[in-house]
């Protein structure tokens, strides 16, 4: 299967010795750690609480669901239950963007 990463990813032998995840790291995972990277430093910045590690957001994207990601609305996105509730592996979902988007007013009114 070849796989195009959704990510600008520095990739090249130069480089892996400084993967976290390993030298030996297939690109679908590290695509999918640096997904997680992303999503950490995007709830910081908008100040909402995070608490998914690794080993959740694995069982969150296996890889079949990773490669449904997208921006599509039949594509898949991670979803909070909760809009308060911060990113809590109790409190997240994945669910394809049909239904984040039907729930679009949610977010809008918290702004106001």
């Amino acid at each position: 299967m070849s796989y195009t990463t959704k990510y600008k990813i520095i990739k090249g032998p130069f480089r892996k010795n400084r993967w976290k995840l390993g030298p030996d790291t297939d690109m679908i995972t590290l695509d999918k750690y640096y997904g997680l990277m992303k999503h950490q430093a995007q709830a910081k910045y908008r100040g909402e609480s995070h608490s998914l590690t690794w080993e959740e957001w694995s069982q969150l994207w296996p890889t079949e669901q990773w490669l449904q990601r997208g921006k599509g609305k039949h594509n898949l996105c991670l979803m909070q239950i909760d809009r308060e509730g911060g990113w809590h592996m109790h409190n997240v979902e994945v669910v394809e963007r049909l239904v984040y988007l039907a729930r679009a007013r949610e977010y809008l009114d918290l702004r106001q």
